[in-house]
């Protein structure tokens, strides 16, 4: 709760007294209230959910998950935010942007157990904006597609090749 009267004291609000802008701000939240309903958060299965629930982390508020608390728009305090909830829970913690779950490893051996295996990584679903330029390269793709695709590249960036380049 503290958080939202944070928002609503902020320099910014003093600002909203026109209609118009407070018509938009209203457009602009059932907008937001439908994206959440008429699109899924992620294409992940329910499993998912389940264990990323069972994960530590910040209180959440419905839409809009850990936003207020994180103050995305004032870079100083986020990283302040995000540094404290390093402190306060153990290696793996999650936060809600929005209906985005982002898992956040603060530990080289939790990080290492996360992408050791490709076996259930995939690409976010942010990527599939760019499949209409893209297609699936090696940026967009994931699974098999995605180790073919490495594995032919991956020789053209060995070491002994660079060094002609420097």
């Amino acid at each position: 709760m503290e958080a939202v009267l944070d928002f609503l004291n902020a320099p910014f609000m003093d600002q909203i007294s026109n209609p118009a802008t407070i018509a938009v701000f209203c457009v602009v939240a059932i907008l937001f209230g439908l994206n959440w309903f008429v699109f899924p958060p992620q294409n992940l299965p329910s499993h998912a959910y389940s264990l990323m629930s069972s994960l530590p982390g910040p209180t959440t508020l419905p839409f809009v998950g850990n936003v207020l608390q994180l103050k995305p728009w004032d870079g100083t305090y986020f990283l302040k935010k995000i540094n404290e909830y390093c402190d306060k829970f153990d290696n793996v913690f999650i936060i809600w942007l929005g209906n985005r779950p982002m898992v956040v490893c603060n530990s080289a051996a939790a990080t290492r157990d996360l992408i050791a295996t490709t076996k259930n990584n995939s690409k976010a679903s942010l990527y599939n904006y760019l499949h209409p330029w893209l297609e699936t390269g090696l940026l967009t793709s994931d699974g098999e597609k995605w180790r073919q695709r490495r594995t032919l590249l991956t020789p053209a960036f060995h070491f002994e090749i660079l060094k002609s380049f420097v």
